[in-house]
């Protein structure tokens, strides 16, 4: 019997890898839903994701493991709107790499050099003739700020650190470079869109596929057993035991820690705050950065501009990133501020509707982290699962689910 502890998408990816290959097993999630980080609330007719986040269609797992079109998918515009000293500008992706920095100059508006557009054309042509594997296997132990040096302060400020601030939820951009070259291709290449009906219809695709019974929720594991060295049984908040050959810990890094006394890594927390307006307070499918460090606001999206279905009809429903853990009442008051001067909305046009706080966002991940699967286990027959061992992402985690029941497999 092969125990997995955690139905975020790395566990429902190798569990659907286990029952193809008809091994016995059982998931097992505490919470009343799946998915992990990845889900939705459902109110009031809105549909609140668990943060901002989008799925981009060139990562090979999404297309490997979910049926993109039964999702509804709602595409973005390639590009984003760039708030910069009270001026928007609008920042098309380029369809090649020779029109990037034309590009990336309108998004700035004034102050790139040709250094900048030497650099970029470089970088470009370096990512696009690198596959995933190899980004991801080439270690560079410096962060992605000090990899951007060589760019002038107007392209790292007016674009690299608040578009990719966002991504990584890393403001101070101290992530690993590889990641940072890695995402910058993906977003390149790729579009990116939101299910109709929300992040959640992701993770419960999956979970339909499972064959019946093997999925158990609002069961929580307290323990594990162990007996000479390896992992016997996992017990549960009810006091029952659960016999296991082998055991899958895809479950948060506090509670692995908590079963196994693995180590637990600081992480970059992050919370979005939920406006709802009677008006459309601007029209594009794109996501709006602001430049600049201080901002309460990372980055905001109408995300009815690009999924009505996310709200009640004739209403508008806006998320704001938060870059910390807490969001106080003044923070939502100032950032409703900062959405007022930047779209010149009168006091009242929003109303904020709900908070949502991940206090555990994603792991930090400093130069040097490794982010294709390595195996590190304290157990002959435990294994660690999604972003405690791979990248924080949706091909991260899928990946990383797929290649732990290969593995398991192979070795039983």
């Amino acid at each position: 019997m092969i125990v997995i502890v955690g139905a975020g998408l790395s566990g429902l990816v190798c569990a659907l890898e286990l029952a193809k290959a008809g091994a016995p097993f059982v998931l097992l999630e505490q919470n009343a839903r799946v998915g992990g980080r990845i889900g939705s609330f459902y109110e009031d007719g809105y549909t609140f994701d668990l943060g901002f986040q989008v799925v981009l269609d060139n990562y090979p797992a999404v297309r490997a493991y979910l049926d993109v079109s039964a999702l509804g998918p709602r595409y973005f515009d390639p590009g984003a709107l760039m708030w910069d000293a009270g001026q928007m500008f609008t920042f098309r992706r380029p369809k090649t790499w020779t029109d990037f920095s034309s590009a990336l100059q309108t998004t700035a508006g004034r102050g790139l050099n040709w250094g900048d557009k030497i650099r970029l054309g470089i970088i470009g042509a370096g990512l696009l003739a690198r596959n995933d594997e190899t980004l991801l296997n080439e270690a560079f132990e410096v962060s992605t700020k000090r990899y951007l040096e060589g760019f002038s302060d107007a392209a790292f400020e007016r674009f690299f650190r608040p578009f990719f601030g966002g991504v990584l939820l890393d403001n101070e951009l101290e992530t690993s470079a590889t990641l940072f070259r890695y995402y910058f291709k993906k977003f390149l290449t790729g579009q990116t869109f939101l299910p109709r009906f929300g992040l959640q219809a992701i993770p419960d695709q999956l979970a339909r596929r499972l064959p019946a019974g093997a999925l158990r929720l609002e069961t929580e594991v307290t323990a594990v057993v162990l007996e000479q060295g390896k992992a016997t049984a996992v017990r549960l908040a009810s006091g029952d035991e659960i016999e296991l050959d082998q055991l899958v810990l895809t479950c948060p890094e506090r509670v692995t820690a908590k079963l196994i006394g693995a180590q637990v890594r600081e992480a970059h927390p992050a919370a979005v705050v939920y406006f709802r307006a009677g008006q459309s307070i601007y029209p594009e499918k794109l996501l709006v950065l602001q430049t600049g460090r201080t901002k309460i606001v990372r980055n905001l999206v109408q995300i009815t501009n690009v999924a009505p279905e996310y709200a009640p009809p004739d209403v508008h429903l806006i998320s704001a990133t938060v870059l910390r853990p807490r969001v106080t009442p003044a923070d939502v008051a100032a950032a409703e501020q900062e959405i007022n001067r930047i779209f010149a909305l009168k006091p009242g046009t929003l109303r904020h509707v709900r908070t949502l706080e991940i206090p555990y966002a994603v792991p930090v991940q400093p130069p040097g982290s490794v982010f294709t699967q390595k195996f590190a286990n304290p157990f002959p027959n435990v294994w660690r699962c999604g972003d405690q061992i791979s990248h924080a992402s949706f091909q991260g985690a899928m990946e990383s689910g797929a290649v732990t029941a290969k593995t398991i497999l192979d070795r039983s």
